[in-house]
């Protein structure tokens, strides 16, 4: 089946918008079936209230981390699919919702919407930082491809830049994964899937594409990061996991240079991480605020907007998500760039 047959069961994105960090999240709904079509909302982050902000737009849209935004400009870009590009760079006004271009992305999609994908906005240099997965069908070989690609809504990511790449954590592609960039060390971390059932998180130097280090994961232990957010002030990748049970919540940190893992219980009374096992998440660098979406339990459909103090490790809000977008919001939370240096 083609890629664009999954959207529906893997949904759409959303990001924290740096103008009002403490309030508003931004992101993307299914509005329109058959054609699939996803549009731009406006979320309060302090009520929960999603609205429609914008008309429907071309490009599917994935649940997962494939969305950036460039304040600045005040442009929503995400990674989709088209049945005419394949892979496609959207790139949206925050103002309206419209679809402000389009542009190919040399990836091949595998099987789903944006599976082995990621897209991260660099603000010093104007640039987007997106990788993929790419196959030579005569040595049957994977790998995974960096690019570079322009932040100018003028040029919609031309050119894009193939950067470098590696092979040999491709083969099995993540059905939940997440990326996290570190601008001031030029460094992206993904999520890999080593084997069908084993996970690492890659550490890749963007200047060459190269993989410099994995570090596996051990989620028997609570070692395991799927939602992943870079936090400068402490220099480590933080996200949630639900325990074994779904009857606690865990914060995971992963210090990268020496590989030490640190867990911390939150106290909650909405222990499960929802949105991709905590892929659909945001990191607020200037008020060091992780937000998630919870539940309280595996059956309930009402979803929690959690707002996360990594510091401390504690929950200083949650309230219920309501929809007012028609058929279904699929949350992807990114924070664009709150700081431009």
């Amino acid at each position: 089946m083609p890629p664009q047959s999954y959207a529906r069961a893997l949904g759409a994105l959303l990001l924290l918008a740096p103008a009002s960090a403490a309030s508003t999240l931004f992101g993307l709904a299914m509005v329109h079936n058959s054609p699939e079509m996803p549009a731009l909302v406006r979320i309060d982050a302090s009520t929960g209230s999603a609205k429609l902000a914008g008309p429907g737009l071309s490009a599917l849209a994935a649940t997962g981390d494939l969305a950036a935004v460039d304040s600045k400009r005040g442009v929503f870009w995400y990674l989709g699919d088209t049945g005419a590009l394949g892979t496609t760079l959207a790139g949206v006004s925050l103002t309206n919702g419209s679809l402000i271009c389009e542009q190919a992305v040399p990836i091949r999609e595998i099987g789903f919407v944006g599976f082995g994908q990621s897209l991260n906005f660099l603000p010093a240099t104007d640039e987007l930082v997106i990788s993929g997965i790419v196959t030579n069908f005569t040595t049957n070989v994977s790998a995974h491809v960096v690019f570079r690609a322009s932040a100018d809504p003028a040029r919609c990511g031309s050119p894009i830049a193939r950067v470098g790449g590696f092979v040999g954590d491709a083969d099995y592609v993540p059905m939940l994964h997440a990326s996290a960039l570190d601008p001031a060390a030029q460094r992206l971390f993904l999520g890999l899937a080593t084997a069908s059932t084993s996970f690492a998180v890659g550490i890749v130097d963007i200047a060459t594409g190269k993989l410099t280090r994995v570090d596996a994961e051990d989620a028997n232990d609570g070692h395991q990061l799927i939602g992943m957010k870079w936090c400068a002030a402490s220099g480590t990748l933080v996200g949630l996991a639900s325990g074994a049970d779904y009857a606690s919540l865990y914060q995971v940190e992963l210090t990268p240079e020496t590989g030490k893992w640190r867990v911390r219980q939150v106290p909650t009374d909405f222990p499960v991480v929802m949105g991709n096992e905590g892929s659909v998440s945001a990191f607020d660098s200037a008020s060091g605020t992780l937000f998630a979406m919870l539940a309280a339990n595996t059956t309930t459909q009402e979803l929690r907007l959690a707002a996360v103090d990594v510091a401390t490790a504690t929950i200083s809000g949650s309230p219920p998500v309501l929809e007012q977008v028609g058929l279904g919001l699929y949350f992807n939370l990114v924070v664009p760039d709150e700081l431009r240096r």
